[in-house]
């Protein structure tokens, strides 16, 4: 399961919202706190939907291949680098990666992995549980 930065600022959220409850004693206070905590983070949510939809026309206009080049190299490095780390023992019997360069080869599969989804997240959207979670936001926010 990927990182959701809007679930984790919403478990932070709580977590600030919970030290500050001494200093908050009137619960409509802590709940129009928590309120004012989601509505930042929906609109955060709403300008990154904005942002990738611009981005979107844009391509759609311009039709420029530059973005889908650089798909493909970003996936296509991740695919390399992934197949490598896995092949390596059997392409080079009797070698191994010294424990340096583990780390940086784990610290770029973490990198390209994260670049990876970015790219299917841009072509392919969001997930459907993704959906789901700012409909349930989305409720949350206007009780």
């Amino acid at each position: 399961m990927a990182f959701d930065p809007i679930t984790a600022g919403m478990e932070l959220g709580k977590k600030v919202l919970d030290m500050l409850t001494p200093w908050i004693p009137d619960p409509a206070a802590r709940e129009k706190a928590a309120q004012q905590m989601t509505g930042l983070l929906l609109e955060e949510k709403r300008i990154d939907a904005a942002d990738r939809d611009s981005a979107r026309k844009r391509e759609m206009e311009v039709k420029d291949a530059t973005p889908a080049r650089l798909a493909f190299l970003i996936v296509g490095a991740f695919i390399a680098v992934a197949v490598f780390v896995v092949a390596h023992p059997y392409i080079w019997p009797g070698t191994k990666l010294e424990p340096e360069m583990l780390g940086m080869v784990g610290a770029v599969i973490g990198y390209l992995s994260a670049k990876a989804e970015q790219v299917a997240s841009y072509y392919f959207g969001s997930s459907a549980g993704s959906q789901a979670k700012d409909v349930t936001i989305g409720k949350m926010a206007h009780k």
